[in-house]
């Protein structure tokens, strides 16, 4: 499975690792796969708090992250995109 894109900074996670390893990190949502999903962010920006200072939210619009993070939804998932559109 490939890697969807973060809809707040652009970082690329897995869907392997939002679902089995984040949520045992320290400080992280349980229900972090579903949060990334809905684009609420990810444990780089700190789930959108430090959105547009870091990673690839530094050089892309609003815009473009949201496309990217649409498209790998839909390409690199096999979740229904609609459930997170």
């Amino acid at each position: 499975m490939q890697d969807v894109r973060c809809k707040k900074c652009g970082e690329p996670y897995s869907t392997y690792s939002l679902h089995n390893e984040i949520p045992d990190w320290e400080d992280q949502p349980e229900n972090a796969y579903e949060k990334f999903m809905r684009g609420d962010g990810c444990p780089t920006c700190n789930w959108g708090e430090k959105a547009g200072e870091v990673s690839t939210s530094r050089t892309k619009s609003q815009d473009e992250l949201d496309a990217d993070h649409i498209k790998d939804i839909m390409n690199n998932t096999d979740d229904d995109p609609i459930k997170y559109i």
